[in-house]
């Protein structure tokens, strides 16, 4: 019963399980109705439907993560401390489909755009939320310039400008039914978090990329910082920036690939204190997040 979505999650299940067929056929989201029908096979509980979607949420970000990463405990302790991993316990959809965006970022990497394309239709079959994310196979290869970085915070502050207006327009779609939830304020400190990189960010010198995909990951820190700032005064919209979160921990591991290692070793663990602090504050003080019940009792 961890996070606000699991209970309601668990009540669907009949739902998920007995509609697979016809979900699939309209292509309604139908991921979760498959791992729900699945799960059935192993064992006629919810707790079966939540156990696969973990496999996937979290073995697929894990694995991508060691694959890419150039220091194993640094980048999972900080999948942990940035909030992807706690945020699978309640927005268990959406956290599958940010994983399997993030495991088809190698296509992005390899510059092949039809599998990378295909990786995001396959998410969207958890989250239609997915599909803007498409857009990541553009952010740029090499350090940007300082009119791009102009060009991004003017952005970021035209769109805040009219962020009345988008929570207006998200809130007569049918999805965004809680207003309370669409117009909740983001904790300052997670806005914070995400900003705070982009000064290691602004101290590397320029250069095209290695080839192994550096300076997409460092850009990736900029991109989430850009979207955290554009969606903190809406709880509902902050949700996207999953997507761009799951590459912070390479990001900053590559941002942090110093020659000097003394220097390299105490960077990465203030970094570490930091995010951890962060994260220890937002989880103790949630209600939703406190609490823990095996998840095979009885629904």
């Amino acid at each position: 019963m961890v996070g606000t979505d699991f209970f309601q999650y668990g009540r669907n299940y009949p739902v998920y399980r007995d509609t697979v067929v016809r979900s699939i056929q309209s292509f309604d989201e139908p991921g979760i109705r498959v791992l729900a029908f699945l799960g059935s096979l192993l064992y006629d509980n919810p707790a079966s439907m939540f156990f696969l979607a973990s496999v996937l949420a979290v073995g697929l970000a894990t694995r991508t993560l060691l694959k890419f990463a150039v220091s194993a405990g640094f980048v999972l302790s900080l999948y942990i401390f940035s909030g992807s991993w706690h945020g699978s316990f309640n927005v268990v959809r959406q956290s599958v489909a940010v994983a399997i965006v993030f495991a088809g970022h190698s296509f992005i990497v390899g510059r092949k755009f039809f599998k990378y394309l295909m990786a995001v239709a396959l998410a969207a079959a958890f989250h239609v939320s997915a599909l803007p994310f498409v857009l990541l196979y553009w952010v740029p290869r090499r350090k940007l310039r300082l009119w791009w970085g102009i060009a991004i915070v003017a952005l970021v502050f035209g769109a805040t400008m009219f962020s009345g207006a988008i929570l207006q327009l998200v809130a007569s779609s049918a999805e965004a039914e809680n207003t309370g939830y669409l117009v909740r304020q983001v904790n300052p400190l997670r806005t914070a978090i995400a900003v705070a990189p982009v000064l290691l960010y602004v101290v590397f010198s320029s250069g095209k990329d290695s080839g192994t995909g550096d300076w997409f990951y460092r850009n990736m820190v900029l991109v989430h910082a850009a979207i955290v700032v554009l969606f903190a005064s809406s709880a509902y919209l902050f949700r996207y920036t999953l997507f761009t979160a799951i590459f912070l921990p390479i990001g900053l591991a590559k941002l942090t690939e110093f020659h000097d290692g003394v220097l390299r070793h105490w960077v990465r663990l203030f970094i570490l204190v930091l995010f951890g602090l962060v994260w220890y504050v937002e989880v103790s003080v949630s209600p939703d997040l406190v609490p823990f019940r095996w998840i095979w009792g009885s629904w």
